[in-house]
Parts: C-alpha cells; sequence; structure tokens
C-alpha cells in the first residue's frame, strides 16, 4: 500500500494537547440531512475532511480500562495508537491517552513511528521507542510533548502490562463551524472492530458495529452549544446518548457472536435507558 504523498504534512498539523466537551448523537441518514440543511451554512469541511481512522485500543489482560468506561464512572481514560488513513512510517501514527473527567474529555498524545509507538505502549522507554522506525519526533521535546509523555508514562505504570486488544476503524468526515463559535463535528460510518491481526497493515477489515443506515456524529466544543445549534438539534429529535464504539465491540467479543443490528432511534432508545438506569 503506498500512502498519500500529503499524509505527512497532514499528520504533522494535528494538535497534540486537548481539553474540551464532546457529545455523541447516534442518527440515521435522513436525519443527517435534515440537520445538515438547518446548519450546514454554518460550518465548512475540515482541512483534512474525509479519512479512514484505524484506533488501535491497549488493555490489560482483564480488559481493565474498556470495563471501566462501561461503568460509566466520574474518571475514566484510554490507551490507543491512532492511524490515519494507509498506514506507514514516514506518515507515523498517533500515540493517544484519552481522559474523561466529568463530562470533560482530556485528550493527549504524541507523535511517533508505527514501530515507535507499539513499543512504547508494550513496554520500551520513550526514550528508546522514540528512535526506532522513522524516528519522528527524537529531536522534537517541547514542554507540553514532554508533559504529554509523562502522563502516557503514568497511565501505563497504573495499569502494568497491557498488550493490543481491540481494532476499530471508521469512515470519518469532520467539518468546522465557520462562525467563530469553534464547533467541530465528526459523522463516523461504517464503524468496524477486530480483535485479531491487530496490525495497521492488516488492512481495513472488521466486523461492522451498526446497520448500515447508522451515523455517529460527535460535536466537540470548548464550551456550551450556541443557541442555533441547540435548536437545531432538538428540532431533528437528535439527543446525546453515550455510544462508546469500543464498549460496544467488546460487549460483542465476550458474547462471542455478531452485534444485534438496531435502527438508530432504537440504538438512542436502548442507550439512554441503560444511561437513566
Amino acid at each position: 500500500m503506498k500512502a498519500n504523498a500529503t499524509q505527512n504534512t497532514v499528520q504533522a498539523k494535528f494538535i497534540d494537547t486537548f481539553e474540551r466537551k464532546e457529545k455523541k448523537y447516534v442518527l440515521d441518514e435522513e436525519t443527517l440531512a435534515r440537520f445538515m440543511q438547518l446548519v450546514g451554512d454554518r460550518f465548512g469541511d475540515d482541512q483534512y475532511a474525509h479519512s479512514t481512522i484505524s484506533s488501535l485500543y491497549y488493555d490489560t489482560p482483564q480488559f481493565s480500562m474498556i470495563n471501566r468506561s462501561i461503568e460509566k464512572p466520574l474518571y475514566k481514560e484510554k490507551l490507543r495508537i491512532r492511524c490515519y488513513d494507509v498506514p506507514s512510517d514516514e506518515a507515523g501514527v498517533f500515540v493517544e491517552l484519552k481522559k474523561k473527567f466529568k463530562g470533560i474529555v482530556y485528550k493527549r498524545r504524541i507523535r511517533m513511528s508505527i514501530e515507535g509507538g507499539q513499543a512504547y505502549l508494550e513496554g520500551t522507554p520513550y526514550s528508546a521507542a522514540s528512535l526506532l522506525g522513522s524516528a519522528l519526533e527524537a529531536k522534537d521535546m517541547d514542554m507540553i510533548k514532554q508533559q504529554n509523555i509523562r502522563e502516557i508514562d503514568a497511565c501505563l505504570s497504573r495499569h502494568g502490562n497491557i498488550a493490543p486488544a481491540i481494532m476499530i476503524i471508521v469512515e470519518r468526515h469532520s467539518i468546522r463551524s465557520n462562525d467563530g463559535s469553534n464547533i467541530r463535528i465528526t459523522f463516523d460510518r461504517n464503524a468496524r472492530w477486530r480483535a485479531h491481526n491487530l496490525r495497521f497493515d492488516e488492512g481495513f477489515q472488521g466486523t461492522p458495529i451498526f446497520g448500515d443506515d447508522t451515523v455517529i456524529m460527535e460535536v466537540k466544543a470548548l464550551g456550551t452549544y450556541p443557541l442555533w445549534l441547540v435548536h437545531a438539534l432538538d428540532q431533528v429529535g437528535a439527543y446525546p446518548v453515550s455510544c462508546s464504539k469500543v464498549g460496544l465491540a467488546y460487549k460483542a467479543l465476550c458474547t462471542a457472536k455478531q452485534p444485534e443490528y438496531m435502527s438508530p432511534r432504537q440504538i438512542q432508545r436502548r442507550l439512554s435507558h441503560a444511561h437513566a438506569a
């Protein structure tokens, strides 16, 4: 497989630290079309609007991080390696720590080669792992990156030996507001998972998590929603739900069967009822 010529530039411009609110909405294509009719003029495609994203989640043998996430505690964390589009050592990957506390998402990530990222999460100190592969950022060590490494190291220390657990692949479209409200929305389609061949060079195949008509819309905001967005969501009947793709994949893995396909409204209803309980 040959990486896109612009991929290295794409990766380099991604931000390494986030702090924001993220809410998910499970929609069908018809509802999404009505939503975009209401708000489309306020958004434009993000700089890198379309991508296939592969996220390799790491966990303990007991899946302790995923299990804790499913329990919806005040604080939870996940460790993953994320690859955008066709993997290559020149483009690299992101080692990411995603934390959520009282509804606020904190993401810390560092760019590494594929070989270096996997070695780092599997026990090799960052100082040595960063020299593996193409050594993308071995010489780039600012204060923010040092802090990100410390936080990832602390998470690794808390959980002990971890290993690749589940791969999640999605087709993503990203848009960003053009009115200064700093709202970013992503639309994930064809979400799929696998718990074997946990390598980025094994392609994009996997078991579907949802039905064909399901879109996972995620709204990312630094503060409260503007009123026009609140009104548009209400008008199309879109309500936030807890919907973890890796959590659903883990449940399917535990039951050793295909996930039950439901319409987006059935998914919303079931997730809302579970959250209320």
